[in-house]
């Protein structure tokens, strides 16, 4: 199945509100529009803050996302590509990142975040 950013983001909304995710975004063929059905999906996560606290929650969020789309899922946080030594390992991976990347969840403007007032 090939989703549309709007399934991508009422699939996972759920999930990223469940481990406190700040933002979420799209990257890879899918944000480009060029999925296929064998695509999976490359998500990048802003987890400052959230109840990612170690390789194996990530590992678990990674999985609740598969199982959630029914796909492979290559999760990486906004932490993991701003260490020093994935610049160093792979200087161009932030700026091929950044270049097709779709947000696909803010907690700020999430549906299920009310502002009291």
């Amino acid at each position: 199945m090939i989703y549309t950013i709007s399934d991508i983001q009422k699939l996972c909304t759920p999930i990223f509100l469940e481990w406190k995710i700040k933002k979420a975004f799209l990257f890879g063929s899918y944000a480009r529009n060029e999925a296929t059905e064998t695509s999976d999906l490359d998500i990048l996560i802003d987890g400052e803050g959230s109840l990612l606290h170690n390789i194996f929650d990530v590992i678990r969020l990674k999985s609740k996302l598969s199982s959630a789309l029914k796909k492979e899922i290559d999760l990486i946080t906004l932490r993991a590509i701003n260490a020093e030594t994935n610049k160093k390992r792979n200087p161009l991976l932030k700026e091929n990142i950044e270049a097709d990347c779709v947000m696909i969840y803010d907690f700020k403007t999430s549906d299920s975040f009310k502002v009291k007032g």
